[in-house]
């Protein structure tokens, strides 16, 4: 008996060690990776710290992202994610990952951090955005390696959205980028600490921006020095433009220092720059976005608040406000009246708090030094000239009077221009209410003159005009709509890029109210010489008259 439980017993063993070694036999579960490599298409170099900021408003400007699904029935292990852009940033410490079950998902987010040198970007510039993955799927290590193409956007790019235009419904998501505009909020640049400086110098000192009175000083002295120095309010150049498979807005926007320098800016440019003075000052601030609008609003310590439109200092250069510069308190005066519509909800906005917005990680990018002694000295001259009256705004215009049969509209036409009857008659078939066509021979710029009786809508009135210029022939991009004043009233601009075989044409259209309808005026000619002829331009628009 006890042999034969013996033997029983070696059966049973025989058995179990068979048992086991058809269980190593069998094959071994596999791992499979599936992988989704998303990119941004473009990135903007002025902002070139908030990509590599994850924490920078709730992380959303990633390069890349990686999506790893392992869709097999053994984990992954020792899986190792790691990016590089070649030329600008090395291979990345791998992301590690012990062991991604069956079925389960990771993602990985891509936030690069480049050099400064990219905010030396100019124009577009192709780059590469690779990425390396190493794993052990069950059968020994894998390495694969994937790669996007991307441009890098001209420091004084800027994309109004990250959303794709098939997804842009409301205003917020047409400027779904607007807190990048902190990223152009410059206040240690030294061009910017030399204007400060300048303001607080004529105003005898500023004050701790600890209430109303401190804000109103700043605000008064910065306001006159731009006017002192002759600054210019100019149009917008934001138009649409191809991106992948979609299109997105992008304006091209100076920095500060280069408002201060080339002494001109369009209306959010303007409110960087008093923002960047603000925060030297000791003071808070808010960039104000409306519809086709920006304004500042500067903050005591105790929390008053002052609105200021920054576009009422005038001007005409780079297609300019076609206005006088107004006073301290009129400029006050109608920032305050459009702030109150804000506040009563009358007008969708979107307030970008830029030291929130700093305390998140979105900061300007580093900038070429500069030598701030020339800076000083050139608002020195610039200041001078003013005070001996050779400030360009002021100057005397020539040329023939004209005014149209009804009286609403009255101007002077720059010596040397003329009048092309021969145009005005053509256009009228397509356009009845032209009325004027004035043109600088040598430059080939000039000035129209446009009605559209009973016309209430400065923008579906901008549309017709592109549109009938499209029958004729002319291939035409309108930038975003700009408010504006001509001559006291009430006006609507926007900057058509036209293109008419291989000429350019540069052409700012203002839409005003007047009596009985609106009132078009145009200003430009070919973009190689639009500049040369502003101050033309500003002559003629310092003697528009129009009715009551």
């Amino acid at each position: 008996m006890q042999r034969r439980l013996f033997f029983a017993g070696l059966g049973l063993a025989i058995a179990g060690a068979c048992l086991t070694t058809i269980a190593v036999a069998l094959p071994h579960g596999t791992g499979k990776l599936d992988l989704r490599f998303e990119h941004k298409a473009t990135l903007m170099t002025a902002a070139y710290k908030v990509y590599g900021n994850k924490d920078a408003a709730q992380g959303k400007y990633w390069l890349g992202k990686l999506t790893l699904t392992n869709s097999g029935d053994a984990p992954l292990e020792n899986v190792g994610v790691s990016f590089q852009i070649p030329s600008y940033v090395p291979w990345t410490t791998p992301e590690n990952y012990p062991e991604i079950l069956p079925h389960q998902t990771v993602v990985v987010p891509f936030y690069p951090k480049l050099p400064a040198t990219v905010a030396n970007t100019t124009s577009m510039t192709p780059a590469s955005l690779e990425l390396k993955l190493d794993y052990d799927d069950g059968h020994g290590r894998k390495s694969r390696v994937e790669h996007r193409d991307f441009q890098l956007r001209g420091v004084h790019e800027i994309e109004y959205s990250s959303l794709p235009q098939r997804e842009i419904v409301t205003f917020w998501d047409a400027e779904d980028n607007a807190e990048l505009n902190s990223a152009w909020v410059t206040e240690e640049d030294p061009v910017v600490r030399a204007f400060y400086a300048k303001a607080s110098e004529i105003s005898g000192g500023f004050g701790m921006m600890k209430d109303q009175r401190d804000i109103e000083q700043l605000a008064h002295s910065t306001y006159n020095l731009m006017v002192a120095l002759g600054m210019t309010y100019s149009g917008t150049k934001g138009v649409p433009e191809k991106k992948g498979d979609d299109y997105v807005l992008v304006q091209s926007m100076r920095l500060p220092r280069d408002v201060i320098m080339g002494n001109s800016g369009l209306c959010v440019e303007l409110t960087q720059l008093w923002c960047s003075i603000a925060i030297n000052a000791g003071a808070g601030c808010y960039i104000v976005q409306i519809p086709g609008h920006s304004f500042p609003v500067l903050r005591a310590g105790d929390g008053s608040l002052l609105a200021i439109e920054a576009t009422a200092i005038g001007g005409a250069f780079e297609g300019g406000n076609l206005g006088r510069a107004n006073t301290f308190e009129e400029a006050v005066t109608s920032g305050t009246e459009t702030f109150a519509k804000v506040q009563r909800g009358e007008l969708p906005s979107i307030f970008v708090d830029v030291l929130a917005y700093r305390d998140e990680g979105i900061r300007p990018p580093e900038l070429p030094d500069v030598d701030r002694t020339t800076v000083v000295k050139q608002l020195d001259e610039r200041l001078a000239a003013h005070r001996q009256g050779n400030d360009p705004r002021r100057r005397a215009t020539g040329g023939r009077s004209w005014q149209d049969p009804q009286g609403r509209v009255a101007l002077k036409i720059p010596a040397g221009w003329v009048v092309q009857d021969n145009v005005v008659e053509q256009m009228k078939k397509a356009l009845p209410g032209y009325a004027l066509s004035a043109l600088n021979p040598a430059t080939k710029c000039g000035a129209e003159v446009i009605f559209f009786d009973g016309a209430t809508n400065p923008d579906e009135t901008a549309q017709v005009l592109a549109g009938v210029l499209g029958q004729l022939g002319v291939e035409v991009q309108m930038g975003k709509p700009e408010r504006d004043k001509v001559s006291g009233h009430p006006a609507v601009d926007y900057d058509f890029e036209m293109r008419m075989g291989q000429l350019t044409v540069s052409v700012l259209v203002s839409v005003v109210q007047i009596r009985g309808g609106l009132v078009v005026f145009t200003l430009g000619g070919p973009a190689a010489n639009v500049k040369a002829a502003m101050p033309e331009f500003q002559e003629l628009v310092q003697t528009i008259q129009l009715a009551p």
